[in-house]
């Protein structure tokens, strides 16, 4: 099972004067437990691709597949955004409940699930989070950002998606928070496939396994990590990637099965000492 995107193009307000190319001819696959990253300046194309993904948005021209699913069919459109849960950027904002466990519990309700599986799915998406049971009692706008981050996370894992997709997920958190948030995505690797759409893909370089950079609504690259590391427009998003090449220019000859920070420590040592 997988996510296929087929020549997919998309203009808004066609027909009008102010009819805007958002996407042009993008294809690529992303099979069921593999992470992709997303890049690209502002105005790329990035989040209308990630609406995409689960039928917020339908393609002008081409095709969308979810597990076969496509989102062209009015009828898939609850079971595909049941597969792909979005995360959007600053989700704490569209906070509604009065309390952490009703905010959590709202999508798996819209499920139609028994009382007593979604108060199960409910403490099992916080436990997840990484948060206290105590919390659901509280408000959810009396936490801190990092907390209001988990919640909002919570709030689609609780649908058991297959595909979990991060719309700039790191945008107004401090480097603490956003040390919390790499390690909790990392936990994740294995059971759902993570889609992240980021400026700066660092972080996340031993937990992606394809990148995707798009630029003026075009795919610029798109393959695994160790073929389009060296991709010069890359650097500016991912600095890890600006040192390698520089590493790599003086003579260091890199064995890397990761690009975890660790990793790539161990290997400039390696060289170092033994070239």
């Amino acid at each position: 099972m997988a996510i296929e995107v087929k020549n997919v193009s998309f203009f808004y307000s066609i027909g009008t004067p102010f009819e805007k190319k958002a996407l042009e001819n993008i294809s690529f696959s992303l099979e069921m437990g593999e992470n992709m990253g997303i890049l690209g300046p502002t105005g790329s194309g990035k989040s209308t691709l990630i609406q995409l993904l689960n039928a917020l948005l339908i393609p002008t021209k081409g095709e969308v597949l979810i597990d076969g699913l496509n989102t062209r069919e009015r009828k898939n459109g609850s079971k595909i955004r049941e597969l792909v849960g979005v995360v959007f950027q600053y989700p704490e904002n569209q906070f509604f409940e009065d309390t952490v466990y009703e905010e959590i519990a709202f999508g798996a309700k819209n499920l139609r699930l028994s009382k007593e599986e979604v108060d199960r799915r409910v403490r099992e998406a916080i436990a997840v989070v990484g948060l206290p049971e105590a919390i659901l009692d509280k408000s959810p706008f009396e936490l801190s950002g990092g907390e209001k981050r988990k919640v909002a996370i919570a709030s689609i894992l609780v649908r058991k998606p297959k595909y979990l997709v991060f719309d700039e997920p790191f945008a107004g958190m401090d480097y603490p928070g956003t040390e919390a948030l790499v390690k909790f995505l990392k936990s994740l690797r294995g059971t759902v496939s993570l889609i992240v759409v980021t400026h700066t893909l660092d972080e996340l370089l031993g937990l992606v396994d394809k990148i995707m950079f798009l630029d003026n609504g075009k795919m610029k690259a798109f393959g695994p990590v160790k073929d389009i590391i060296h991709f010069e427009e890359l650097r500016k998003y991912v600095p890890l990637a600006e040192l390698i090449s520089l590493l790599e220019q003086k003579g260091l000859n890199f064995q890397l099965n990761t690009f975890e920070l660790d990793h790539l420590e161990e290997e400039i040592v390696r060289n170092v000492l033994f070239s």
